[in-house]
């Protein structure tokens, strides 16, 4: 992991996120991680524990990670059929962050079948998104609208949105400063100067 990312707030937030897991051996003194609330773990235990822990085992060989449920197969062919009417925040709300971290440490086929699928999602995503922020919608339809996203989704269409509200003020104060220098330029007259109160 880069230090920039060691240190993010998106990055821990987002490996909280809690992956179920079997673990392969046993391992005293983990069993508050169990709802059982028993003293140690043992090989075979099935649990749930945050996505930061899951690596670091999985990197030892002690755990095994499953596939989380928002990279089902049913929820992939919806993902793949039409991405856009999918709550994405509903699922999981640091989704692209999830898919980009168990990318880099599964070696799952069923994962690298899910890649591709969940990058065109994001593209289709994005140009609604960007589409959205250009519109010229209520502030409660813009709200419902943010409901509907993940995080990283919710902060690029923010970050549109005020993009394109600070072009349209840029290209207002443009139109001003022309439509002024051209009402100078008509009362200047040839060998006249023109005296300014």
């Amino acid at each position: 992991m880069d230090t920039e990312d060691y240190w993010s707030i998106d990055t821990i937030l987002a490996e909280e996120q809690k992956i179920k897991c079997s673990m392969l051996t046993s391992i005293h003194e983990y069993g508050h991680l169990c709802e059982a609330g028993k003293e140690n773990l043992e090989e075979g235990d099935k649990l749930e524990m945050p996505l930061w822990l899951a690596k670091s085992l999985y990197s030892e060989e002690k755990v095994d990670i499953a596939i989380p449920k928002f990279f089902s197969t049913s929820f992939r062919e919806t993902l793949a059929a039409d991405s856009t009417i999918v709550l994405l925040k509903d699922k999981c709300n640091y989704f692209y962050e999830n898919a980009t971290i168990l990318s880099e440490i599964l070696k799952s086929e069923k994962l690298k079948e899910i890649i591709p699928v969940v990058h065109k999602a994001f593209v289709e995503r994005m140009r609604m998104i960007s589409d959205y922020a250009e519109g010229e919608s209520e502030v409660q339809n813009n709200n419902m609208f943010i409901r509907r996203l993940c995080h990283i989704e919710k902060e690029l269409f923010v970050h549109n949105k005020q993009r394109i509200k600070e072009t349209v003020n840029f290209k207002q104060q443009h139109s001003v400063q022309e439509n002024y220098g051209a009402q100078d330029n008509s009362m200047r007259k040839p060998g006249k100067r023109v005296r300014h109160n």
